[in-house]
């Protein structure tokens, strides 16, 4: 292995040994850590979808549908950031109404963050 670049892993979980110039490095993937962002993410969006009835229909109707587009983006093995930021915004946008809901909106996006980063 070269003493600079960049080195690339892929999968799910793993460990390795990277031996560079100085010294050697052990690096551990664990693809649980994305499950368990996932798994709050996806009570946060239950959350969000059981608070609908506190914001008016039309902002209702817009945060139903920016949370299945988070949520489905959230999920894809290669989220579109442009997308979720979009969703996200409009999410935000739509629950002002509810203080509590953004709140929650707000906490999606932290945790979406994390998945994207």
């Amino acid at each position: 292995m070269p003493d600079r670049g960049n080195v690339i892993f892929s999968g799910n979980s793993g460990d390795w040994n990277v031996h560079t110039g100085s010294g050697t490095q052990n690096i551990r993937v664990n693809k649980d850590s994305r499950d368990a962002t996932l798994q709050q993410v996806d009570q946060l969006i239950t959350k969000l979808l059981a608070g609908l009835a506190e914001l008016p229909s039309a902002n209702a109707a817009i945060a139903a549908g920016e949370v299945v587009t988070v949520k489905t983006e959230a999920h894809a093995a290669s989220p579109d950031k442009r997308l979720l930021r979009h969703a996200l915004g409009r999410l935000a946008e739509a629950a002002a109404p509810a203080a509590g809901m953004i709140e929650l909106s707000r906490q999606l996006a932290d945790l979406v963050a994390q998945l994207v980063h």
